[in-house]
């Protein structure tokens, strides 16, 4: 898979789910609360996140500080929590207790827009 495929494909995807969570948090929080309790959801979402990832570090699994490196970087992160949704989804569905902290969700919000936007941007320069 080409980086910037991929760097748009998880960057959208950011975005899809933080911008819900600064506009309308307790309804985004509870939809994620829903979607982590199903075991079957979870587990077919580590395996796309796993699939994706891995589809790009079959090309070059080197991390660096260029663009591209970083992209790289966020595949790493995607094969390794996809491999936790897939193989142990209760240790991420435990996670969700920071998203229940109203004061948090703002931040994790931004954060989470910022890393979808910073991908998107990214996937221009690869």
């Amino acid at each position: 898979m080409e980086l910037h495929t991929f760097a748009y494909t998880i960057g959208v995807l950011e975005l899809i789910i933080f911008i819900p969570v600064l506009v309308s948090g307790s309804k985004a929080v509870a939809w994620m609360q829903t979607f982590s309790n199903n075991d079957i959801a979870m587990r077919s979402m580590g395996c796309v996140l796993t699939i994706l990832g891995a589809l790009v570090l079959v090309g070059d699994w080197s991390i660096g500080t260029d663009p591209a490196g970083l992209i790289r970087l966020v595949a790493w992160a995607c094969v390794i929590k996809g491999l936790f949704a897939s193989w142990k989804p209760s240790v991420l569905s435990r996670n969700m207790k920071l998203m229940s902290n109203a004061g948090m969700r703002p931040v994790i919000g931004v954060v989470g827009i910022a890393i979808g936007a910073a991908l998107i941007y990214g996937a221009g320069l690869v």
